[in-house]
């Protein structure tokens, strides 16, 4: 088992983190901007509200860890998946045994949902066998 520990140093880092994401093509700020978040409080635009910009640095250092850590035919889980980047990032970047899971019963209607299996359920307490997953990550869980 590997674990890794970085600490965030400075609010700069997470706008870094963005511009990286944002140039690797793994940003999923859909509804960011005032305008589209607007639209879609008001029901004018419709999907789940994926990512959080505050996460940036968080969602860059996982997937980097990731990338180096784990081959893109093992399986992965993300614990408290809904609208988190994690899993849709990782599918970006070509991993495709991808599942996420969370007690919100709209945990289906994540984006990639024909290709990332979406489980509405508690991590506590999961229908997975042991060992299923080559790595497990959470944020803010």
């Amino acid at each position: 088992m590997r674990i890794t520990l970085k600490v965030l140093q400075n609010l700069s880092q997470i706008k870094q983190a963005r511009a990286e994401l944002d140039r690797r093509k793994l940003s999923y700020l859909r509804f960011d901007s005032w305008p589209m978040r607007s639209l879609h409080e008001r029901g004018l635009v419709k999907g789940i509200r994926v990512g959080d910009r505050v996460k940036s640095w968080d969602i860059l250092e996982t997937v980097k860890f990731l990338q180096k850590s784990v081959p893109k035919d093992r399986p992965i889980l993300d614990i408290g998946a809904y609208a988190s980047e994690i899993l849709i990032n990782l599918y970006r970047m070509g991993y495709r045994d991808l599942t996420g899971i969370d007690l919100n019963d709209d945990i289906g209607n994540m984006p990639h949902a024909n290709q990332i299996r979406w489980v509405r359920g508690d991590f506590l307490a999961t229908p997975f066998p042991d060992e299923a997953f080559e790595a497990i990550t959470a944020i803010s869980v």
